[in-house]
């Protein structure tokens, strides 16, 4: 045999085996799917059910430090908004609605003199001798806001359940309390 023959005949043998190694790995490597086969239960055993889960708890956002410049707008806004309420909310559906609004209105007058008064002052200090119009302004575009609202009912139910327990607060706390209550109110008539 010569050089060339016994370099042919190598070549011949790696190829051979390399061919035999890629059928061998051909072979190995991939199971069919496996399939899911359904039994149905014999009629003398019932399916047990899965226990359905609870519901999960609705959670309120949590309302920002100020929905306003200041506290005292905030509870501005608060009486605003609750005036509006009292104006466009049926009284027949909400029966408690005006009762409360009146008896905020007497219980902390004071309360909210000092929070228009404080709002007027922020007015002033912006422009001393346009002041009263942009107040003008800013309040009608607010109680517009309120009385434009798209989710009356909602509104509404809140502003009711508001008044009520706002009425029922002291000064101390309805104040802390404020832009809480007006940010609920916000979220329930979708008002940004």
């Amino acid at each position: 045999m010569t050089g060339g023959e016994a370099r042919a005949m190598r070549a011949i043998a790696a190829l051979m085996a390399a061919a035999a190694a890629l059928t061998l790995a051909g072979c190995g490597g991939q199971r069919p799917p496996l399939e899911t086969i359904t039994v149905p239960l014999p009629a003398n055993v019932e399916a047990e059910k899965a226990p359905e889960a609870p519901p999960l708890p609705v959670l309120e956002p949590v309302p920002p430090e100020l929905v306003t410049a200041s506290r005292a707008e905030d509870l501005w806004h608060l009486r605003s908004a609750l005036n509006v309420a009292a104006l466009i909310c049926d009284p027949k559906v909400h029966t408690g609605l005006i009762p409360a609004y009146n008896r905020l209105l007497r219980e902390h007058k004071s309360l909210l003199t000092a929070a228009v008064q404080t709002e007027l002052d922020q007015f002033r200090k912006v422009d001393g001798k346009k002041w009263q119009a942009m107040y003008d302004t800013h309040m009608t575009k607010l109680y517009n806001t309120y009385s434009l609202t798209q989710q009356r009912d909602k509104f509404c139910v809140r502003s009711a359940d508001t008044a009520s327990l706002a009425a029922d607060l002291t000064d101390e706390a309805l104040s802390a309390q404020a832009t809480a209550m007006i940010f609920r109110i916000n979220m329930a008539g979708d008002i940004k």
